[in-house]
């Protein structure tokens, strides 16, 4: 059966990456440009009006749809001795002709290749071909044609959808209240959103950005959905957000796949679940400068969260977990088949979370988390790659400590860091922490067979369970 292929050339107004050209079966794919915070090898510091600067590198990205086996061509601009193309685990073999790279895909998924190891990468959003599309001429479609669209943050009704088709890039507008440098993340505004509405969805294969906003020295998210049900979000990509990517709150039934995030800018988390139940995120990657994929507890408990075949490239901070805000129970979360390709700089304290992390620092109690066929490919910082920790960094759980009970770590492969260490610290109450399982985790070629691991470092955690 022959291939198919849909493509998407880039709006002119957009500048195409200098470092790269692709095709796909020979088909022209636009290449974008973006950036990676990059504080050890930066090639340009990045601020906008007012705001901190920001050390960052290049890096690109081309997205399309198929469906078969394709091959794909990337012609690079500089010569290079060596390329990897990750996840690892999925095998692709580039080959390798002058400056020209090589390889075929037969299923969809992001393929991050590198040419020059972690400095001036190229993303691969390879996508399935896309079913239901929209039809612009319905009433409850917001429809974004190929092209550049500014817009005022829009927030939707009940059964909308936003449909962004694929070669469009859509700004928000810069709003006279919007908050600046160092306000509370959670009230920033949002490009897409939406507040106690039912049944709405963001899909398409265009791009939601950012960088605009940051240039204005304005702080936005690009997509929240606040006390909402039966939310949809499917195969766009977000660009450069100045604040958190994209945001749940308080909401229930969530579905979130095949969204891809490229960010560099403090403070650029990249999907947060927060105080929501019944959320499933899959097929997702993130590329970003804070927490990947997480959970936070604000405002109320959080239940019934999974995140499936995700990758993450993160260059600050955690790559999956449970992060700092919780306040309120958090139960039953699950990342499965997950990678994490490059974990890159430590957080901003010591206090911070590993790479696979549980953060505990509202006083909350964290309960039932499990990691379970977890590769992390490459972690360079100097941060654990497994930490569970009770703090009181922010000086808010002074009456209630909280806890962290239920806890496992089922095959899970760390192929390369610098720090080897596993954390498990309860500082206030001894057994705080309790009921950990390490099944099959193996760090740098060894595996961890017990408890008294030298790699393990214990500060009042009791029930640790190791088994080979």
């Amino acid at each position: 059966m022959a291939a198919k292929i849909v493509t998407y050339p880039g709006p002119p107004e957009e500048a195409a990456s200098s470092d790269y050209t692709v095709t796909v079966n020979g088909e022209p794919v636009f290449c974008y440009t973006s950036y990676r915070f990059n504080k050890d090898r930066p090639e340009r510091i990045i601020n906008g009006k007012g705001m901190k600067d920001r050390e960052v590198s290049p890096i690109s990205f081309a997205y399309f749809d198929f469906e078969g086996e394709v091959t794909v061509s990337i012609t690079a601009a500089r010569d290079f001795s060596e390329v990897a193309i990750r996840p690892l685990s999925l095998r692709v073999e580039p080959k390798e002709a002058g400056n020209v790279i090589r390889f075929t895909l037969n299923k969809p998924g992001t393929y991050i290749v590198e040419p020059y190891g972690p400095d001036r990468p190229i993303h691969i959003f390879a996508n399935p071909l896309e079913t239901n599309v929209p039809n612009p001429v319905d009433s409850s479609v917001r429809y974004f044609t190929p092209g550049i669209h500014y817009i005022d943050p829009l927030s939707l009704n009940d059964n909308e959808t936003v449909y962004i088709a694929g070669g469009a890039i859509v700004y928000a507008n810069i709003q006279e209240e919007d908050l600046s440098e160092w306000d509370d993340m959670t009230f920033q505004k949002a490009t897409f959103g939406a507040t106690g509405k039912k049944r709405v969805k963001v899909t398409g294969r265009g791009i939601v950005c950012g960088r605009d906003s940051l240039e204005k020295g304005r702080r936005h998210k690009l997509l929240e959905f606040t006390k909402c049900e039966d939310v949809e979000v499917d195969g766009v990509i977000l660009r450069e957000s100045s604040g958190w990517s994209f945001a749940v709150f308080e909401s229930e039934r969530v579905s979130i796949d095949n969204v891809r995030i490229v960010g560099h800018y403090i403070n650029n988390d990249g999907i947060d679940i927060c105080s929501s139940r019944h959320v499933r995120v899959k097929n997702c990657f993130c590329h970003n400068a804070d927490d990947s994929f997480l959970i936070k507890a604000h405002h109320a408990p959080v239940d019934d969260v999974v995140f499936e075949n995700c990758v993450a490239w993160n260059d600050v901070a955690t790559s999956f977990g449970i992060v700092c805000e919780t306040a309120h129970q958090v139960t039953n979360v699950f990342f499965r088949d997950c990678t994490v390709v490059h974990s890159t700089f430590p957080c901003w304290i010591p206090d911070a979370g590993g790479v696979l992390a549980v953060w505990n620092d509202y006083g909350g109690d964290v309960q039932g988390i499990h990691y379970e066929n977890i590769v992390i490919e490459d972690a360079c910082a100097d941060k654990q790659v497994v930490k569970l920790n009770i703090t009181n960094v922010h000086g808010l759980n002074d009456s209630q400590r909280g806890s962290i009970r239920d806890i496992s770590f089922r095959n899970v492969e760390v192929l390369h860091t610098k720090d080897e260490r596993i954390a498990f610290l309860s500082p206030f109450e001894q057994g705080a922490v309790s009921g950990i399982v390490l099944e099959r985790v193996a760090i740098n070629g060894k595996p961890v067979n017990s408890a008294q691991d030298s790699r393990i470092v214990n500060e009042g955690a009791t029930d640790i369970r190791v088994r080979g």
